[in-house]
């Protein structure tokens, strides 16, 4: 005769604090739980249901300029440190962490078009439409004379006024856009090379951190210019639809960069390949103003002057944005920046206030135990296996948009449907064949090598 016992160790079943969790255990042989994916789907209608009612993405408002604020600056070498500039030529330094102001200089008789820190953190460099670039020291120390005024480390002067500057990665080098693209050793007054490439002004320039000698300028002819420092003269050229307004290489993927236009979308180039767009962004109702990666290369936040910042993926990518922040108060937003941590966007914007959002809207800002971790990862994973679903993608889909922007949507959809009829009417009543304009495409008028 056999006998079959269960024997279990007390040591595994008896807790030794009050506190502890009691082991279960679970039999997942799916014959034994034919009910288990109607259970899932209720957990992830309850999850999409919490993520929306949780949603709260502001954190908090850093104020005290008296003016728009015109550009942001992060710090390489920091995770709460970060500089703003406004259009009375005023840069204040914010610890974001304690939501403190660091320090402030009046740099600038000019507005501040640009700001850059360096890779090593300890200084910035600022540039102005009064024909001035100036090196700042980021500890605020010996930046005023005896009488008050401000006084930089270095300052270079230009014939022009000056849009942007961008520092190089790996040598004492910045590069600055004006009526030229030039470039500036700090060690010296004048500058060592000068890039021009047709007559027009570059609005932007960016170094990029793999291939420290490339330069990705935009212009104001619509341009957007490759420059190789090494050789002194342009490679590539190509000529968009509509005037580029800013540009922002991909951390990740060094060959990759976007273009905020005024077009209302975004686009993603590959530098290999400029013929046509990888990506287009399409949920914007106004100019983008300015664009910026995350760390991870995967995810993209825009600022636009209809007066919201948007969230973009790169990875899946269906052409809308996976959210929108947007407040009362909130005017054009002229800048917006990803943290450096992954956790945070921050924005500056036309009413004097610089702001800061999480990147996740629904994430909690408190310490997370390892079972609420679990929890939330879990019903991540839920949402996404079910969020083809048409009540869950109607919940995750839901947003409140100002009434404005709802009205300019419509009017969109209705001149993007008269196109599309319109085409329908050619090819039904034509010989010729008519190509479906493709968006990808179009927005490349001409490439000049």
């Amino acid at each position: 005769m056999k006998f079959k016992i269960l024997s279990r160790s007390d040591r595994e079943h008896t807790k030794d604090r009050g506190s502890d969790v009691t082991k279960v255990h679970r039999n997942l042989d799916p014959k034994l739980h034919p009910f288990d994916r109607q259970k899932e789907y209720q957990r992830a209608l309850t999850a999409a249901k919490l993520d929306r009612m949780f949603a709260k993405p502001f954190v908090g408002a850093l104020e005290g300029h008296t003016d728009a604020v015109s550009c942001l600056a992060k710090d390489p070498t920091s995770l709460s440190l970060i500089l703003s500039g406004s259009y009375d030529g005023e840069i204040r330094l914010w610890n974001l962490q304690r939501r403190q102001l660091c320090h402030k200089v009046n740099a600038h008789r000019g507005n501040v078009s640009g700001l850059v820190v360096a890779p090593d953190g300890s200084s910035y460099l600022s540039c102005s439409s009064d024909k001035s670039v100036r090196l700042w020291d980021m500890e605020g120390d010996n930046q005023m004379d005896a009488d008050g005024e401000p006084r930089p480390l270095a300052e270079y002067l230009g014939d022009r006024s000056f849009t942007s500057v961008d520092h190089h990665w790996g040598k004492g080098i910045i590069a600055t856009a004006g009526c030229d693209l030039q470039t500036w050793d700090l060690t010296r007054q004048a500058p060592i090379s000068t890039f021009n490439w047709g007559i027009e002004q570059i609005t932007q320039c960016k170094y990029n951190k793999v291939e420290t000698d490339l330069i990705l300028c935009c212009m104001s002819d619509r341009a957007v210019c490759i420059y190789d420092s090494r050789v002194e003269q342009a490679t590539q050229k190509s000529i968009l639809s509509m005037k580029t307004n800013k540009l922002c290489w991909n951390p990740m993927e060094p060959m990759t960069f976007v273009c905020a236009n005024e077009d209302h979308n975004l686009y993603q180039f590959d530098v290999r390949k400029m013929d046509k767009a990888q990506l287009v962004f399409v949920s914007h109702v106004a100019a983008v103003l300015d664009v910026d990666y995350s760390p991870t290369g995967k995810e993209i936040v825009s600022s636009s002057f209809d007066k919201t910042i948007r969230l973009w993926g790169t990875d899946i990518c269906n052409g809308t944005s996976r959210d929108v922040y947007h407040t009362k108060r909130m005017r054009r937003v002229w800048a917006a920046q990803w943290s450096l941590d992954n956790k945070f966007i921050i924005s500056g914007s036309d009413d004097y206030s610089v702001r800061i959002w999480k990147a996740n809207a629904s994430a909690p800002l408190k310490h997370l135990y390892l079972r609420e971790k679990k929890k939330l990862e879990y019903n991540t994973k839920l949402r996404e296996r079910f969020g083809e679903f048409e009540e869950i993608k109607k919940i995750n889909n839901q947003r409140m948009i100002p009434k404005y922007i709802k009205t300019a949507q419509r009017k969109k959809k209705v001149m993007a449907n008269s196109r599309i009829r319109k085409l329908k009417n050619q090819q039904a009543n034509t010989k010729r064949t008519v190509e479906r304009p493709t968006i990808k495409k179009d927005v490349i008028v001409q490439n000049v090598s």
